[in-house]
């Protein structure tokens, strides 16, 4: 049981902080990409969207995480544990999995030539 805890307590963290390296990942692109509105890339519109999607469905993991950790609490025998506190802890698997996934396919090198056009390849 304290094994489960300690896994699902280590995956909200990681996720934490991976959610807000997309953030700054997203961030980073939108306001490079801003100016430049009509002519963003629709990969790099994709990307941003998925990502955001991503960025959404964490931040209700990590909002439920506290109410979730309190019903782990109360148990001492894993086999126990409810469905939802199950798929809970599934979901926030995924979800990391999803937000390490994604940002390693959003590596985007964003250049400005001397003409003042915008490009952005994928690096």
């Amino acid at each position: 049981m304290e094994e489960y805890l300690h896994n699902l307590e280590k995956n909200l963290e990681a996720l934490e902080m991976k959610v807000e390296a997309l953030k700054a990942m997203i961030n980073e692109l939108l306001k490079r990409l801003s100016k430049e509105e009509d002519r963003m890339l629709p990969k790099v519109i994709n990307w941003i969207s998925i990502a955001q999607e991503i960025v959404s469905k964490a931040s209700g993991l990590l909002d439920k995480s506290i109410s979730e950790r309190y019903k782990l609490s109360k148990y001492d025998d894993l086999s126990k544990i409810s469905e939802s506190t199950h798929h809970y802890s599934e979901d926030v698997r995924l979800t990391l999995e999803a937000v390490e996934t994604h940002k390693s396919m959003g590596v985007f090198r964003v250049l400005v030539d001397s003409t003042h056009q915008l490009h952005v390849c994928e690096t």
